[in-house]
């Protein structure tokens, strides 16, 4: 294993999204947070980052006897270690983290993405899962809550594939619904032409619109009791839906441009939520 070097390679880049939806949490809860998003930086990174599945069974083996030295108190990783200091004040169980290895595991057979819907749910099971983990050790305590987190975490997850479309496409894979393609006339060779055709912006459209709604509901649907302590969901939906807001300005062109927030908007975006949640107490 190549493992993050030590712990301040979890903490996020200053300026970036994480950076700012964990600004106002306790450092306890920071450290917690980080850790698990580094956590799932590693498996995204092993499940986008290898052609050979044979090597991402090896280190997802790797993984499964690494989380039962974690829960024995023998944990050899650096993320094991951050997370060891967790383990009983956040109720971090050794059964979510394996349910979640299993789950990156049945993704190493690429198979066709169905619906938005599907699309939804894989994600749920997958990033969502680690977001709820981070919403039950921030003590959150409506489970509508945590179910919302998990939600957030699938579509902020969501959007950041579809950012990195051209990523995809560059090794031959397409993440995108097959019926939502087929809905738009869009093939795979559409979605690599110099030009975007009128069906390409229209999927693109059709994608990005439904994001930013499902991340204004689940913001508007968050119950008022967790608003503060699980307030870095609050904040990274704010933050993706202003991205959506901003790719539509660019008129989706989604293989041409990666959008990004100024460091100086995404604060004040931060802020804003965060003074927004305390009046919905």
């Amino acid at each position: 294993m190549q493992p993050v070097k030590n712990l301040q390679d979890m903490a996020p880049l200053a300026g970036t999204n994480f950076y700012y939806s964990t600004l106002f949490h306790p450092t306890a809860q920071k450290h917690l947070i980080n850790a698990l998003f580094a956590f799932l930086s590693e498996f995204e990174k092993l499940i986008h980052g290898y052609t050979d599945p044979g090597i991402t069974r090896i280190k997802l083996q790797w993984w499964r006897e690494e989380i039962e030295r974690l829960f024995s108190g023998q944990p050899r990783h650096p993320l094991s270690k951050q997370l060891s200091n967790q383990l009983q004040a956040c109720n971090l169980t050794r059964a979510s983290f394996n349910a979640y290895i299993d789950h990156t595991e049945s993704l190493i057979n690429v198979t066709p993405i169905i619906s938005y819907e599907d699309w939804l749910v894989t994600l749920q099971a997958g990033p969502g899962s680690i977001w709820k983990m981070a919403a039950q050790g921030c003590a959150g305590e409506d489970d509508a809550s945590i179910l919302l987190s998990g939600r957030i975490g699938a579509l902020v997850s969501m959007l950041a594939q579809m950012q990195d479309i051209r990523r995809f496409l560059d090794r031959g894979q397409c993440p995108l619904p097959a019926q939502l393609m087929e809905k738009h006339h869009v093939h795979m060779q559409d979605l690599m032409a110099e030009n975007l055709s009128q069906n390409v912006t229209g999927l693109f459209t059709e994608m990005i619109c439904h994001i930013h709604k499902d991340l204004d509901d689940c913001y508007a649907d968050f119950p008022n009791t967790d608003r503060i302590a699980l307030l870095f969901c609050l904040i990274m939906a704010r933050l993706s839906a202003t991205t959506c807001i901003e790719i539509a300005k660019d008129k989706y062109r989604l293989t041409e441009n990666r959008i990004t927030l100024t460091p100086i908007r995404r604060l004040w975006i931060a802020w804003k939520t965060k003074n927004t949640s305390k009046w919905h107490r």
